[in-house]
């Protein structure tokens, strides 16, 4: 018996081959996979996905897939992908990895019920967990208006959703509200710099505590 028939056995989900999926991507949540509950195939607007990055405080939100820096980096703004550091094909440079998958995906297409090539969410929520490449190549092509399919991992007890910022963030996003659009806000109310300075070393102490909680654990 292979490796890939034992570690599909020890998971028991329907559905589920390891061999369908990047190694390193599996590798990254191999910790997850021991309270994976089921797999569902869905439609999304691709406008509606959301990616991870970090704000003016460093902290981790989510923005809509059109902030994307693998977008940007399609649209000749490079630098923000330049900087990542990638953890999946650490063989390839970053730029190297965006033109792969955009010409892949542009000569190809999109068709993860042959490949098995899906973007995939976890749980209910809308952010990519994995295919950030494949979704921006997406939307550099076809724009944000097209449903395309995905596929959620649903995790027992709805583990690994994101952290109550992130959630909070989520939340400004689905109605228009930024970061940037925050900061106005504080500026219209006149608070000087002094406070808001104030405010931005709250935040990276909690963040501090939050990262040595996590250590704890």
């Amino acid at each position: 018996m292979q490796l890939n028939d034992i570690l599909d056995k020890l998971i028991n989900v329907d559905g589920f081959y390891v061999k369908d999926y990047n190694p390193i991507f599996l590798s990254n949540i191999s910790r997850y996979l021991i309270n994976l509950k089921k797999l569902n195939f869905d439609e999304i607007l691709l406008s509606d996905l959301l990616i991870q990055k970090d704000n003016i405080f460093r902290f981790p939100v989510f923005r809509k897939l059109k902030h994307s820096r693998v977008l940007k980096a399609l649209n000749g703004y490079a630098q923000e992908n330049d900087r990542y550091i990638q953890e999946n094909l650490i063989d390839k440079t970053n730029e190297d990895r965006v033109i792969d998958v955009f010409n892949n995906i542009k000569e190809i297409g999109y068709y993860p019920n042959i490949n098995n090539e899906y973007i995939i969410l976890f749980n209910d929520k809308d952010y990519i967990a994995d295919g950030q490449h494949r979704a921006a190549s997406l939307y550099y092509l076809y724009g944000g208006d097209i449903k395309i399919k995905v596929i959620r991992f649903y995790f027992k007890n709805d583990l690994y959703n994101p952290k109550w910022y992130s959630n909070l963030h989520v939340w400004f996003i689905r109605r228009k509200v930024n970061t940037l659009i925050l900061l106005k806000f504080i500026y219209k109310r006149r608070l000087n710099a002094v406070f808001i300075c104030k405010i931005k070393t709250i935040f990276m102490k909690f963040r501090i505590c939050m990262s040595d909680f996590k250590r704890m654990k």
